[in-house]
């Protein structure tokens, strides 16, 4: 996969292309980052991938804000076209939250929001899979509260082959944004696997770009994105 890494929120450092890899990968992580004013790589990746895939179609943002707060099992419908689960299946402890009382197992990066997603594996290896009803152009989030034990991961998309990172990690965690677009082929699914000991991480302002034409999803379901997610049954 291609790499943008954004080093600073000034001058982004864009990665030569691998050319097994069909993907372009953006990608800023601060170290130690309590919120996203105080994570400049991350806000200028989330901007840099806002901007690059503001042609690839219609792109929306899952935010949590309208969810219930509580636990989950270990899957989660967030709209009709998105839905994450979470493995193994057993060990994981998932819920809607809006405490911010530790930063580094997780915390809201909307603007004036409060609720994300909190995720804790309780396993060496915690993955998350989010499946797509329909292919998309582009997937990117904000993860937070990550790297306080080894901060790896690796992520596949299905026309690629894993691509693992490591990033600096830190006591006081860390935001890390990530967001992939430019596949060869629209994809159906973004799995993340975190690897290494079991790290509390948050999830949240996923965004998703599904790709033109669009009647690829039609205007009713896009509209039925606006609906808050629900749990699986």
């Amino acid at each position: 996969m291609r790499h943008h890494q954004t080093l600073s929120i000034f001058l982004p450092f864009i990665l030569p292309a691998a050319a097994t890899l069909a993907a372009d990968v953006i990608r800023g992580f601060d170290v130690g980052a309590t919120s996203t004013a105080s994570a400049p790589n991350a806000t200028a990746a989330a901007t840099m991938f806002n901007t690059t895939t503001a042609t690839m179609g219609t792109g929306f943002t899952i935010d949590f804000e309208g969810s219930t707060l509580g636990p989950f099992g270990t899957g989660l419908v967030l709209s009709p076209l998105v839905t994450v689960t979470t493995s193994p299946t057993i060990g994981w402890t998932n819920q809607i939250t809006d405490d911010p009382t530790t930063p580094t197992n997780g915390f809201n990066t909307s603007v004036a929001g409060s609720r994300f997603m909190k995720l804790d594996p309780n396993n060496t290896n915690g993955t998350l899979y989010f499946e797509f009803s329909h292919p998309i152009a582009a997937f990117g989030a904000f993860f937070s509260g990550l790297g306080d034990h080894n901060g790896e991961y690796r992520f596949r998309t299905n026309d690629s082959q894993w691509q693992g990172v490591l990033e600096s990690g830190s006591v006081q965690g860390g935001l890390l944004f990530l967001g992939l677009s430019n596949f060869a082929v629209p994809t159906t699914f973004v799995s993340i696997e975190f690897l290494g000991s079991p790290d509390h991480i948050g999830v949240d302002d996923i965004k998703i770009v599904v790709p033109s034409p669009s009647s690829i999803v039609s205007a009713t379901v896009l509209f039925a994105l606006v609906l808050k997610p629900h749990r699986r049954r």
